[in-house]
This record gives structure tokens, sequence and C-alpha cells, in this order.
């Protein structure tokens, strides 16, 4: 067996022994040992000279160690040869197992904590951060034909709001009772540009909060840093918050705000906490104007003045009911001069065009009772569009289709009724036959009954006969 020193600087030693080896916790094999130490030289008999030893390295075992490498789960990278798993940070994710580098969410996807295997979505009215690890609130929404802009909001934090009957006091003196209170900003996170509303919650900042509850200087929670829309109409519209600190019972604290639309005029404007039940869910009311929404065309009805004697009227719009509230957006259109006898929406009746190409278009004309108006195009309808296929090229071809299918098995049904109808008849009547003849024989071979009376007196014995 050899053993050969390997060159290192002046404070070490290391030395290579090649060969057969055996141990009590290795098998019999060729192995390369290594080692690295350091010399201390000591003064005492009984220990002239004390080793450190630095490294040490055994090469070429093939039975010992892991018997096969471990999985590398999805959310986490390994890096060959590691012995580890590295989390996914937030704005990452690996969504397939052994991946050595996590992938970056792209487009208006996220993900907000460590070790996720996909990436989420950002909800309508926000957007994804620019390292694509957090939903950032746009305050701009729209659902369907209601369109909500809260840009007003930004900037403005709402708070300390306090439960009913609490009255507010001086900060310090809050913070020695450790007196709930909440602060929420809608447009971006409460604590922006470091400031310490709601600081600190178990060791940590809590810095993307919307919503936060302060107890002290040292105590804070998030109530939701994850926003959701719901429009209700013209009455206002609710942010849902998600994802804020976990409660005692394990729950996630969440948050509703609901916003109720008013004048501009209105002095109105006040804020109130409602309620938070057992499993951390808290309520608020804001009252703004910002939570009406924008006037559209949805928002506006018209009237008609009555014809003048030139053949024209005045076309006046005016605001539904239900939409008084709407705010800027477009605005009501001016009225204007018509034609009397201009076509209406409900004057048009449609049908489908020719299949061209596998799609076809309405067609849409003006109905035999109102033929004669001015089509002036304002009030024709949408031309919509649709895939068809061969049996729908023409309009009314499916009805035909369906027409001479229903003739055809009503036919069938038809015929299938008569000859059931006429094969019952010919069973009966060959039944009826085969009763008749029964009943003839039948006649024929029974007796009648004076013939049996006579039958019984010739065969019983005379009185005389029996003596």
């Amino acid at each position: 067996m050899d053993l050969v020193k390997v060159p290192l600087d002046t404070s070490f030693d290391s030395w290579q022994r090649v060969g057969a080896f055996t141990s009590r916790y290795l098998p019999p094999e060729t192995y390369v040992l290594k080692w690295t130490f350091r010399k201390n030289w000591v003064h005492d008999e009984d220990n002239p000279i004390a080793l450190a030893l630095v490294s040490f390295w055994v090469e070429g075992d093939v039975k010992g160690g892991a018997q096969q490498c471990a999985t590398c789960l999805p959310g986490y990278s390994c890096l060959q040869g590691t012995n580890s798993m590295s989390a996914c940070q937030p704005g990452f994710y690996s969504d397939k197992p052994n991946v050595s580098v996590c992938e970056r969410c792209t487009g208006n996807s996220v993900t907000t904590d460590l070790a996720e295997y996909y990436c989420r979505q950002c909800p309508n009215g926000t957007k994804a951060s620019n390292n694509n690890d957090r939903c950032e609130n746009t305050c701009h929404y729209v659902e369907g034909e209601f369109e909500y802009d809260l840009r007003s909001l930004k900037g403005r934090r709402f708070g300390p709001i306090l439960p009913t009957n609490v009255k507010e006091g001086d900060r310090n003196y809050n913070d020695y009772l450790s007196l709930h209170r909440y602060y929420f900003s809608l447009c971006e996170p409460v604590n922006k540009d470091g400031d310490d509303t709601c600081n600190i919650h178990e060791g940590k900042r809590v810095e993307l909060a919307y919503v936060c509850q302060r107890l002290n200087a040292n105590r804070s929670y998030s109530l939701g840093d994850w926003v959701r829309y719901k429009s209700l109409g013209y009455t206002g519209l609710e942010l849902q918050f998600t994802s804020g600190d976990r409660c005692s019972n394990g729950a996630e604290r969440t948050t509703n705000i609901t916003l109720l639309c008013v004048d501009q005029k209105s002095t109105n404007r006040q804020v109130s906490f409602v309620a938070e039940n057992p499993m951390c869910h808290y309520t608020f009311t804001l009252y703004d104007p910002s939570a009406c929404p924008a006037c559209t065309a949805a928002s506006y009805n018209r009237t008609y003045s009555d014809c003048d004697k030139d053949g024209m009227q005045i076309e006046t719009w005016y605001v539904k009911p239900e939409a008084i509230g709407c705010q800027g957006g477009m605005g009501l259109p001016a009225p204007r001069s018509v034609h009397c006898n201009r076509c209406l929406p409900n004057y048009y009746d449609s049908t489908w065009s020719d299949c061209n190409s596998g799609s076809q278009q309405t067609v849409y004309f003006v109905k035999k009772e109102y033929q004669g108006c001015v089509d002036d195009g304002s009030n024709t309808p949408t031309v919509a569009t649709r895939s068809c296929s061969v049996i729908d090229a023409k309009p009314g071809a499916n009805t035909f289709t369906i027409v001479v299918l229903s003739v055809f098995t009503s036919v069938v049904v038809l015929a299938l009724c008569l000859w059931r109808v006429t094969k019952e008849r010919n069973k009966l009547s060959v039944q009826y036959q085969l009763l008749a003849r029964e009943s003839a024989n039948s006649s024929e071979m029974v007796p009648s009954a004076a013939t049996q009376e006579e039958d019984d007196e010739f065969n019983q014995p005379s009185a005389e006969s029996s003596a």
C-alpha cells in the first residue's frame, strides 16, 4: 500500500493512501483515503504531538452512502450533486420534479409564497408587480356594463377605525392598552414608503397588506393582500381581501369592504367598522362618490316629441332612474332632430345569410308592418356571426329538414301500427276458429243429462235380483 504526501501550504499537512483497506464500517474494497491535519506541538511527555483533523475523504466506495437519489419536489430546485432542495422564491415556480432552476412567472401571473409549483393569474382589476411576486390593485374595474374608477382614492389611508362605542385616544396610550385599531388603503399597501402604521407581526414587517389591524408597536396583523372585486350595480361595489395572517384557529384573516355610491355633493363620506366574526373575517363600509359606476350608453334612455309639419321630431336622452348616481364616463347625449318615421330597434327582424367559408351572418330587414321607415343606421342591430355547416347553408334549411323527417317518421309509425293491428286481428281469428272447433267436439262426446239418468237406471240392479 502506498502512502503519498500531497503538497499544501505550511500550516497544513495532507496525506493520501491508496490500496486495500478494511474497516468495521466499510466492506473490503480498494479506496483512496485523504486526510488533512494541522500539527500542534505540545511540550508534554504524555502527549508530545496533537493533531487537529481538518478534513477527511473516502473515494472509491460503491456500496456506501445513499442507494439512490431522492426526488427534488415541485416548487424546489436542486443543483446536481447537492443534498438539499432550494425553495423557489416569490415570483418563481417549478411545476416538475428534479429541476435545477426555478422559472419566473410571466405576464399577469404571480407566486406570492416560497416553494410554489404554479403561477396564479391576478384577478380582474389587479396587475402583476414587476417581479411577479404580488398582484397590485389598479383601482380600475370593469364588470359587464359597469365600470368603476377608484383611482381618486390613491394615496388615501383610512383609519384608525375603531369598533363601535370605542373612543379614539392617544396612540401610545392605545398601544399600551393593545386596543384593536384598523387601517386600510385601497390602491396601495397601508405601510407604503416605510410607514409604521401596522409595522410588526411575529418579528417581520407587515409590508404588503391593504388592510391591517394594530394592537401595539410590536404587534400587528395583515387582514389581506390579495384583492378581488364584485360589482353591486349602480349601488356600488365590494372589495374582498384574502391571504391575511392566520388566526389562532388557523384560518386566514380576510376582509370585505363595501363601497357605497353617494353624490359628489354629499357630505356623508364616512367609513365604519361593521363586524368581526369568530373566523377572523372583518367587514367595513365606506360611502364615497368613487363607488359610483361610470356612465355608459346603458345608463341612458330616450324619448321622442310629436312630429312637426316637416316630418321631424326631437330625440331627447335622459338618465335611467336606477342610474342616477353614475359618475363621469359617457356624457348625456345632446337632443337632436330625427325623421318621424325613422326605423326603431323593434322594427327589425333577422335571418341568417348563406353559409360562406364555414360562417354566416345575421341579415336584418324591416318588418312588413313597419316598411317605409327611414333607416339612418342609428338603430340597426349589431351584426352577429356564427359557424355553419351544409345543413344550415340557407335560411330555413333546418326547418325543412325537420318537417321532412317528421313526416317520414309519422308514416313509418303509422305503417307499423297498421301492421301490428292486422297481425293481432289474424291471430285472434285463428284463436277463435280453434275455440269453435274444440267446442263442437266437446258437444258430441259429452252425453246429455236424460241419457245419463237412463244409463244409471239400466245399470242399477233390481231388488229381486239382489235378493
